[in-house]
């Protein structure tokens, strides 16, 4: 588990409110991931049996500690010496009349058994309170690990802290050491209408950048999110941020050209589609192999562009097997918001080796996002039909 982070004030503001609304805005926002906090202290179950190390019969399963025994958490702990239990219970008594007290003894508890998500979740919502952000997170972070039903709502209370300017600092922190937990507050920021701001003053740069996988650190989820909204340079920059370093020179209206099987998610990488119609796979040094069964329409291969209005030129290599009017394949560019009505199609040809094909489009006004696909359409008489495609690139139009 991570150490606890330096805490600090993050510099986040919101433009165009008032101060005394913008301060409201905030206590309301901490408000709310205090609350979450809270929930989960109040909701979290734990179960010492399925974690193996306590108690050691059944009859210990109707208390947390000591087999049913009535009585004080003294008279508890002189059966069980070292249980947990009986300590996390006088906390929770003592934590409006002696809150100091009931720390120590919950801190104490956490010494006993450090996997009790209980005491996790009561120290987390008591470090939050108090203003400790580095080990509210920390707390948290130990309660995402030991109860799997607790994740929403932890995901939930870390982006409520991710909102907040006073606890920013830490949540940064924590997300470039804890990667895992990046998509989670990723998707629930987007989810719940925060500033966009945010994924990058407080998680931008967390994911890490992954050398020789085909997934960024930002979930394809997270992305087509933002795509929803219509925040297509906010999803392009949350893509393109996590490509390693070697892959950024290959960034262009077309990524992965080559079908190389570059580094970075969809939608601005190739989305392949294996489907009951074809399966469809990359090639040794580069390329895509799709077998078209030709029971139905098919996509192969999709790919998210943003280009801008203009004039441009598509071309590609490929060819296909089969006889000329048998079933058909080509690439499609075509507006997000029409995807049945293509701006240009490139059908492939019949032949043995790719063959050049190409052609001119122009993108007008409103046609902010593009998609480019590999597809295929049955004859009257489908049958089994190979493609081969080594290379598809748009470019400028020459004037």
């Amino acid at each position: 588990m991570p150490a606890n982070s330096a805490n600090g004030a993050g510099t986040f503001g919101e433009p165009g409110l008032p101060p005394r609304a913008s301060a409201l805005r905030k206590g309301v926002v901490l408000v709310l991931a205090l609350a979450a906090i809270v929930l989960i202290a109040l909701t979290a179950q734990f179960n010492y049996l399925r974690l193996g190390i306590f108690p050691h019969d059944v009859r210990q399963a109707t208390y947390p500690c000591c087999g049913g025994a009535a009585g004080k958490p003294a008279d508890q702990l002189a059966q069980i010496p070292l249980a947990a239990g009986p300590l996390v219970a006088e906390a929770t008594r003592l934590k409006q009349s002696d809150p100091a007290r009931a720390r120590k003894l919950m801190l104490a508890a956490v010494a006993r058994d450090p996997l009790s998500p209980e005491a996790r979740a009561w120290l987390a919502a008591d470090a939050a309170m108090r203003g400790d952000f580095p080990d509210t997170i920390v707390q948290l972070d130990w309660l995402y690990t030991l109860d799997a039903g607790s994740r929403p709502r932890a995901a939930k209370a870390l982006a409520g802290l991710a909102r907040f300017p006073a606890s920013q600092a830490a949540v940064s922190a924590f997300a470039k050491r804890q990667p895992i937990w990046l998509n989670a507050v990723a998707e629930e920021l987007v989810r719940s209408d925060a500033d966009p701001a945010i994924l990058f003053r407080v998680l931008g740069g967390a994911g890490p950048r992954i050398n020789g996988s085909d997934k960024g650190g930002y979930d394809a989820s997270v992305i087509d999110q933002l795509i929803k909204r219509k925040q297509y340079d906010l999803a392009y920059l949350a893509w393109v941020t996590q490509l390693p370093e070697g892959a950024l020179d290959k960034v262009g209206y077309v990524y992965d050209g080559q079908f190389a099987k570059l580094p970075g998610s969809p939608p601005f990488n190739w989305r392949l589609t294996d489907n009951g119609e074809a399966t469809v796979d990359y090639t040794k040094g580069g390329g895509l192999q799709v077998s078209y069964f030709g029971d139905g329409a098919s996509q192969f291969a999709a790919q998210t562009l943003l280009l801008p209005p203009g004039a441009y030129r598509i071309a590609a290599a490929a060819n296909r097997s089969g006889k000329a009017d048998g079933n058909l394949a080509f690439f499609t560019l075509a507006c997000a918001a029409t995807p049945d009505t293509p701006l240009v199609t490139l059908d492939i040809p019949v032949g043995n080796a790719p063959a050049r094909i190409g052609g001119n489009v122009t993108i007008a006004d409103g046609c902010d996002v593009q998609v480019l696909a590999l597809a295929g359409r049955p004859s009257d008489y489908p049958s089994t039909m190979q493609i081969a495609v080594t290379s598809v690139a748009i470019t400028g139009a020459q004037p």
